[in-house]
C-alpha cells in the first residue's frame, strides 16, 4: 500500500510543477515527466537504477527559445 501512497506523491509533485509552469509561461507540458523508467548503466541487476521519475523542466526565454533549466530523477 505505502508504493501506491509514494506514485500518488511523486505524482501530485509533477502536477505542482505543471501547474506552476503554465502560470509562469514556460515551456514544461504534461510529457516532460516520465514516471518510474528504468536505466542501465552497467551489466547485470545491479546496473540498473529506477528513480522515481524522470523531469524536463524547462523555461521559454524572452525571445521565444526553450532552455532547459532542469533534468532531475
Amino acid at each position: 500500500m505505502s508504493t501506491l501512497w509514494h506514485q500518488l506523491a511523486v505524482m501530485r509533485t509533477h502536477l505542482v510543477f505543471l501547474a506552476d509552469a503554465r502560470r509562469r509561461g514556460d515551456a514544461y507540458g504534461p510529457f516532460d515527466f516520465i514516471p518510474e523508467i528504468t536505466h542501465r548503466f552497467a551489466e547485470g541487476r545491479e546496473g540498473t537504477v529506477r528513480p522515481d521519475g524522470l523531469l524536463y523542466y524547462s523555461r521559454t526565454s524572452a525571445d521565444g527559445a526553450r532552455e532547459t533549466n532542469l533534468v532531475a530523477a
